[in-house]
């Protein structure tokens, strides 16, 4: 059997298990489309598909991590393509996947909608490659579900990794080894901090200039959190200052990842 018709099948199967509403997805429904309870999204669902409920349902069929850990192995094992993601595309449009929606504690079983399979495909990153020598790194320190975990969250992750980044990076995961606690959590804030940019070709002192810049921000918006208590925006902006929608508690969380990040890499 083709690799495509295996994928598709792996992807029915998954899709099979139902999408849970979760607190932050019901927040978002409440608060873009109005719905503010079950009661009200099932009663939209049975209307026709129009851009409001396609919306709303984009939203709730994402495929979350444990989704895509389930299909990552095979993902790895198989190089797909662009012409091999479209393949797959089809190929589910033809099964309609029956999938279920949890909210709460109601229940309700659907269709899969064939409209969104298409954005619903493009976000497990099907084609993208991981970088070998990420891979090797990876593979060498960690072990599953740890590393499958970490694979999952590259996979999500556009990076064109530089020769010092991946010197540091291994660095960074040698610290498993001595402390593989909150690993994933810091992992993540990794990537994100080299996703922002503005870091040079050594990820260390760019990781360290990073953190610099976030004290000033933090020295700063107390300064000003201070200022607002004898002041306030608009006289403070007639006399030419800057106002920072930087909070201390935001600049201070920014410094706590990076220190966080920061040790492991020198251990």
């Amino acid at each position: 059997m083709k690799s495509c018709h295996i994928l598709a099948q792996k992807i029915e199967h998954r899709i099979a298990d139902g999408f849970i509403v979760t607190d932050a997805v019901g927040c978002w429904l409440k608060t873009a489309f109005g719905i503010h309870d079950q009661k009200d999204f099932f009663i939209m669902n049975e209307a026709e598909l129009d851009s409001q409920q396609a919306s709303a349902l984009d939203l709730i069929f994402f495929p979350d991590t444990p989704f895509q850990f389930g299909l990552e192995a095979f993902l790895q094992e198989n190089g797909f393509s662009r012409s091999d993601e479209l393949e797959t595309i089809a190929l589910l449009r033809e099964m309609e996947p029956e999938t279920r929606i949890v909210w709460g504690d109601v229940s309700i079983h659907i269709l899969f909608p064939v409209e969104l399979i298409e954005n619903f495909m493009s976000r497990l990153h099907i084609t993208r490659r991981l970088d070998e020598r990420i891979l090797s790194w990876l593979n060498q320190h960690l072990t599953d579900p740890t590393k499958t975990g970490c694979c999952v969250i590259l996979r999500n992750q556009a990076i064109a990794w530089k020769d010092g980044h991946v010197r540091d990076m291994h660095r960074f995961m040698k610290s498993t080894q001595s402390d593989p606690v909150d690993f994933l959590t810091c992992f993540t804030d990794l990537l994100m901090f080299i996703s922002e940019g503005d870091i040079g070709d050594d990820l260390y002192d760019g990781l360290k200039q990073k953190r610099q810049f976030w004290a000033d921000c933090f020295h700063r918006a107390g300064e000003i959190q201070s200022r607002f208590q004898t002041s306030n925006a608009e006289t403070m902006l007639m006399a030419g200052s800057r106002i920072l929608s930087i909070t201390p508690e935001e600049a201070m969380n920014k410094i706590e990842m990076l220190d966080r990040i920061l040790f492991r890499m020198d251990m």
